[in-house]
């Protein structure tokens, strides 16, 4: 019975010391938890400077966004990747806001976890951000669009598949439109001053006319 009972006790130590060892080369759902929680904190911010270049030969210029992406809220626990639009080849990215991104460009950034436990190189996030254009229409056209801010296309950076002319015809409609809406409500708003002052018209004719009638009538007797 003393052997069986000491087997039971061999057998019971070695599944708890198995269970640890697996334990120890997995990673635990608490860690990734809380690691993935540091990851969905993460925020890029977009800062640009706009690059304004004469083109040779056509007398216009133009102006592109850079971009340079701010980290927010970075922790010791995380490490940055992102795929290069033109290598397609995936390329560690130790200092973000030292890379320059150009508008129009969609750049997919992963975060992983960078731990001294088994934790380490997981993959917690990918987030991926759109830089919009700088919207050429809205440079040529900056003095309308003060005006006209409701316009869709008058702002300026925009995500649209449009040509310039064709921003160009819908803008000619729109201030159109507008025009003719703003010469009726200011009508519509001054209707009373009008009518006064068109009255005030009519009587000064009026009286003009009796005047100048009762002249000419003593000038012939």
């Amino acid at each position: 019975m003393r052997i069986i009972k000491y087997l039971v006790i061999i057998l019971i130590i070695c599944i708890s010391i198995n269970v640890k060892a697996i334990n120890l080369h997995q990673c635990q759902n608490e860690e990734l938890k809380q690691l993935t929680e540091l990851a969905n904190q993460v925020q890029f911010k977009p800062n640009y400077t706009l690059s304004e270049k004469s083109v040779e030969g056509e007398g216009v210029i133009n102006v592109e966004a850079i971009y340079n992406l701010e980290l927010l809220n970075d922790n010791s626990k995380l490490k940055y990747y992102y795929v290069d639009n033109n290598t397609k080849e995936e390329v560690t990215a130790s200092s973000l806001n030292e890379i320059n991104f150009y508008g129009g460009q969609t750049i997919s950034i992963q975060i992983y976890s960078k731990t001294l436990t088994v934790c380490t190189n997981k993959i917690l996030k990918t987030e991926v951000i759109k830089l919009p254009k700088y919207n050429m229409f809205y440079y040529d056209n900056k003095e309308q669009c003060q005006k006209y801010q409701e316009f869709k296309y008058c702002k300026e950076f925009i995500d649209t598949g449009i040509s310039y002319s064709e921003m160009e015809d819908l803008f000619d409609e729109y201030i159109k439109a507008n025009t003719t809406t703003e010469e009726n409500n200011f009508i519509k708003d001054n209707k009373y001053y009008i009518i006064g002052i068109l009255s005030m018209v009519l009587i000064i004719i009026g009286v003009s006319i009796i005047v100048i009638n009762n002249k000419n009538k003593k000038e012939k007797i």
